[in-house]
């Protein structure tokens, strides 16, 4: 099990954002920022390559998109660098220390919580880039996630968004006599007495729809998240208090499949009928014709259940400072959030408005799911879901609260006790760096 000490890369966070480490990192007015540029004078700006616009990525560009903006561009050549979600945090501000040769950074939403408290990448909404007339088109909480603790500084410029929503087998529920259309489901499913009555009804026939234990905790954290603007717990108490309670009621049925999305044996559960929902984010829309190609046409896709609106994920653009390719990097971002960033066989949400509600994209229908208009669905979801606050202490709350959830449900705790050892284990391990971000 992880020891959930404060962790070394949220120590360094704190200090990188607060004060300069170190010699020099105090002036006679108090703490300096940190600037990741701080030091680096005597470094240049990264070669400039006039043919070579570098972008690092975790997930692949879409061929046609790379191939229109070269287009627009004659004589620039887009070299997209594939990289790893895992390690997306480190290397990337290990490539701002080192002044690595890349012009456009994408970036995932695990991370943005962290990254806001770093500079080194430019204020998109100021001169000579102007992303503020854009700010009217995106929703105003994730355009808020994506300024810096310190200034307000626009560090990244959201592009992509996913909901989370609920997959699910039509022919399964349907033929056990289960409402199978998906707004019928989700209106089925705003009962926590009809989606008990789901899992009953699936477990004689050897399917399953809860992946794994914390699943009813996750549809609170899509849509509260963990911490507001103010660092205080966001998700109401007696939300948490009875996700908890429902939790202990769904494992001790043995409703559970407990098996791991990314794993050989879960995507074989999946193909196997033994797990027949999945709570993802769109993205999922990927995958799923990956792991289970024979079952398409029998999958459809509705909102979360419960009658919550979660956000899932967003992808956003970042130009870090010591590009030599501002302007083409700048260019580059303004053509995808203008075009619609496309990634290979993702279906994500283009986060501007105007782009995001052209008609062709919603018409568009998905064999896989039984010509469901997917697109459609994810987008009216976007409508109304309220993004929840990001916070730099998002990525380790997950796990620390899925130990703590677990290790009380093995000890027969009480939710009340368990939500407390979750409360007291934040404030232990995450109060002080609370305290200074909140005091910034």
């Amino acid at each position: 099990m992880k020891n959930y000490t404060i962790a070394p890369l949220l120590l360094l966070l704190a200090c990188l954002l607060l004060t300069a480490c170190g010699p020099g990192g105090m002036s006679g007015d108090g703490p300096v920022p940190f600037d990741l540029n701080l030091g680096k004078a005597e470094q240049p700006d990264a070669p400039v390559d006039d043919g070579n616009l570098v972008i690092w990525s975790d997930i692949p560009l879409a061929e046609e998109m790379i191939r229109e903006f070269e287009k627009a561009n004659p004589g620039v050549h887009v070299d997209v660098q594939e990289k790893s979600l895992e390690t997306q945090l480190e290397e990337y501000m290990q490539a701002m220390i080192d002044h690595t040769p890349v012009d456009v950074f994408v970036m995932d939403s695990s991370f943005l919580g962290k990254f806001s408290t770093l500079q080194g990448f430019e204020d998109l909404s100021g001169a000579p880039y102007g992303a503020e007339r854009y700010r009217e088109g995106v929703p105003e909480k994730v355009w808020g996630n994506h300024l810096s603790v310190k200034d307000d500084a626009l560090f990244a410029l959201p592009v992509a968004l996913s909901p989370s929503v609920l997959y699910y087998r039509a022919d399964l529920i349907e033929k056990y006599g289960f409402p199978s259309e998906p707004e019928a489901l989700a209106v089925y499913l705003e009962s926590e007495e009809n989606l008990l009555a789901l899992a009953e009804g699936m477990k004689p026939h050897g399917h399953s729809i809860f992946f794994w234990y914390t699943y009813i905790v996750d549809l609170y954290i899509s849509q509260y998240g963990f911490l507001d603007d103010y660092l205080e717990h966001n998700i109401p108490k007696e939300d948490v208090l009875h996700s908890i309670e429902l939790m202990s009621e769904i494992m001790q049925e043995q409703y559970v499949v407990n098996k791991d999305f990314w794993t050989p044996d879960g995507q074989r559960a999946i193909r196997n009928d033994e797990i027949i929902m999945l709570f993802l984010g769109s993205w999922g829309e990927k995958y799923l014709p990956e792991f289970a190609p024979d079952q398409s046409g029998a999958w459809r896709v509705t909102r979360m259940p419960f009658d919550l609106y979660g956000w899932s994920s967003s992808t956003a653009l970042a130009i870090p400072s010591h590009s030599g390719k501002k302007e083409l990097a700048w260019k580059f971002i303004e053509f995808t959030m203008e075009q619609g960033l496309d990634f290979e066989e993702w279906p994500l949400v283009p986060a501007y408005e105007p782009v995001r509600t052209e008609e062709w994209r919603r018409e568009q229908a998905n064999p896989y799911f039984g010509n469901q208009k997917t697109y459609a669905l994810y987008e009216n979801l976007i409508e109304k879901t309220d993004a929840h606050e990001l916070s730099p202490f998002d990525d380790e709350l997950y796990p620390l609260l899925y130990e703590i959830l677990y290790r009380g449900m093995e000890q027969k705790l009480e939710a009340e006790e368990i939500y407390k050892n979750f409360t007291n284990a934040v404030n232990e391990n995450y109060s002080e760096e609370m305290e200074m971000l909140h005091n910034r």
